[in-house]
């Protein structure tokens, strides 16, 4: 089942007994979740209805059992979710004797895991009427698959693939326009924030590649900007509209003049108007190359309009890098060249969060500015 026939499934007020949701975005998955709670549960006494356990912690059911059958209060249905439930990956295979012998505590939580997924399949064929047992686990990597184990519940439980796939062709389309706007204005609410429907087209139009947690970390920025008065087109403009070349240049020049203070400041500056992460990492490359063939032209005793030409290249442009080149040796400008290619490829990582991203990016900053050089700390 997919997203899109869960939520008819609900409309209708069509309530099974357990779900088991699985996906790639854990914040996407929770949504849904949410989605099933608020119509299953009355609010005024969700917190007496309503129980969670880390399924990476269960070592057997007991504790599920025990708050599936307890009895609802004020209500015809009480809900029991086990997040995470990495148990659900694990096929159950037994263990050769030299793979124990190898590594015995692998194998024991092996054995939990498979302790713990039997006795679950067998207990959700005689859940009580009045409970509705929830179930989840997020993919570690896109190249992930589902696990066998899922469709061993399939007969007792409700299967759900978390993604806004219509046709089930897992995870190659881009979340629905609607569907994403309705989350953006849940992570404003949840802040007791109104967006109107102008403001929310803008933003939209900046976040839309984004993926949930990222969408929800530019909703905090935004909403900590305006602080106490409503969200403007205008705030949306200073925050999140591509910055002008003045910005990078300033950054680049920060970085390469060796002043930390200076390049960190600047950096947090353009994050805050809104650049996005993945586009700093390839114009820092590009300098560095630019710094490369600068450096190797120089040595060989070429003159600044030479380079300048030969690069095509403003001389006064040519003639900064010259004067930056004097701080990095040779080697420094290669081993920069390498950080910077691997520091693109960590941060084009989808599952990596923002707040990683932006450290990855500090960490090249520092390790440029830090090659065996002097260090500028003046602010």
């Amino acid at each position: 089942m997919n997203i899109s026939e869960l939520h008819k499934n609900l409309n209708k007020n069509n309530i099974e007994n357990c779900y088991i949701l699985f996906g790639k975005d854990e914040n996407l998955i929770k949504s849904n979740i949410n989605i099933i709670l608020n119509k299953i549960l009355d609010k005024n006494f969700k917190d007496l209805n309503y129980t969670e356990f880390d399924g990476n912690t269960l070592e057997d059911i007991e504790e599920i059992k025990n708050a599936c059958e307890t009895v609802p209060f004020m209500s015809n249905k009480r809900v029991v979710c086990v997040y995470r439930a990495n148990f659900l990956k694990h096929k159950n295979k037994s263990i050769k004797k030299n793979e124990l012998n190898k590594n015995t505590k692998e194998s024991n939580e092996s054995d939990e895991n498979n302790k713990v997924f039997n006795d679950l399949k067998e207990y959700i064929k005689s859940i009580p009427s009045h409970c509705v047992l929830i179930l989840y686990y997020a993919f570690q990597d896109k190249r992930e698959k589902v696990s066998s184990n899922i469709y061993k519940l399939n007969k007792n439980a409700c299967i759900v693939e978390v993604s806004f796939d219509e046709e089930g062709v897992k995870y190659k389309r881009k979340y629905k326009e609607n569907q994403i706007k309705n989350e953006i204005k849940k992570f404003f609410n949840n802040r007791n924030k109104d967006i109107g429907k102008v403001e929310l087209e803008n933003f939209y139009i900046y976040v839309k590649d984004y993926n949930l947690g990222v969408i929800e970390n530019e909703v905090e920025k935004l909403c900590c900007y305006a602080f106490q008065r409503d969200i403007t087109k205008e705030d949306i403009k200073i925050m999140f509209f591509k910055r002008s070349n003045d910005d990078i240049f300033d950054l680049i020049n920060f970085i390469f003049n060796k002043n930390v203070v200076k390049s960190i400041r600047s950096l947090n500056e353009i994050l805050l108007k809104g650049q996005k992460i993945e586009s700093i990492v390839p114009i820092i490359s590009s300098h560095l190359r630019k710094m490369l063939h600068i450096k190797i032209a120089v040595e060989k005793g070429k003159n600044k309009h030479t380079i300048s030409k030969e690069l095509n290249l403003h001389p006064y442009a040519c003639e900064v890098i010259i004067n930056q080149c004097k701080r990095f040796t040779l080697k420094q400008i290669e081993d920069a060249i390498k950080f910077s290619i691997n520091c693109d490829e960590n941060i084009k990582n989808q599952y990596i969060e923002y707040k990683d991203k932006k450290l990855e990016l500090e960490i090249l900053i520092l390790k440029i500015i830090s090659n065996n050089g002097k260090i500028n700390n003046r602010p």
